[in-house]
């Protein structure tokens, strides 16, 4: 399949998603997407507050949690989806600091932009239409790049992050969030490692590679 065809069949996907309001990535399986949180790393909190809305049960796990967003921060956003990363990640990043999604579909930029007026950051939460393998972004101007799950639906894994190295400022870092299962955890972090050290100027640390991949620009 080519590349265009597959970002058509994505957006195609993620757009009915937008509309009907949620649903992947097995949260169908469950009760709510509050607990489909739950499930990948959320807290109760994340779940039910300000960010709620923007909850659509979507991605496999919390990046939130590991990059360690600090006050004043830009961060960007890799499929940025309907923004419950971004406003969760808001807070910390406080008045003085920036988050940008970047997202392909306009049904879930829509519903992000609406998302982010709702729970008053839209001065410092913003979204932008584009492909995470061109970022609409300038370069080094970006402290921390994130994605949850959406470099696994990417047909140029290696531009994403040739595109995440560019915009990094020198000293920043790139938090992504993947699929793991169990019995193919070791030959999955194979690849990956190969794949992330055939891009240039990259360093992985390996104490975090079974649960995400945590890289820097030096």
């Amino acid at each position: 399949m080519e590349n265009d065809q597959v970002h058509d069949v994505v957006q195609t996907g993620y757009a009915e998603i937008a509309r009907q309001g949620g649903g992947c990535c097995g949260s169908a399986a469950a009760k709510t997407h509050a607990e489909a949180a739950s499930r990948i790393g959320y807290t109760e909190e994340d779940a039910t507050g300000a960010a709620a809305e923007a909850n659509l049960g979507l991605g496999c796990g919390n990046p939130t949690a590991l990059a360690s967003l600090k006050a004043g921060e830009v961060v960007v956003d890799l499929g940025s989806g309907a923004g419950f990363d971004a406003l969760l990640s808001a807070e910390k990043l406080g008045p003085e600091g920036r988050f940008i999604g970047v997202d392909m579909t306009p049904e879930m930029l829509e519903r992000a932009r609406t998302n982010a007026v709702n729970a008053g950051y839209a001065r410092t939460v913003e979204f932008r239409e584009g492909l995470i393998e061109n970022l609409p972004v300038a370069s080094d101007t970006v402290d921390v790049v994130m994605s949850n799950c959406v470099v696994n639906l990417s047909p140029d894994k290696p531009q994403v992050f040739r595109e995440a190295y560019r915009v990094l400022k020198p000293g920043g870092a790139a938090r992504r969030q993947r699929h793991h299962i169990e019995p193919a955890i070791a030959a999955r972090c194979g690849r990956a490692r190969r794949e992330l050290d055939r891009v240039r100027g990259w360093r992985v640390n390996r104490r975090r590679v079974l649960r995400s991949h945590s890289l820097r620009r030096f």
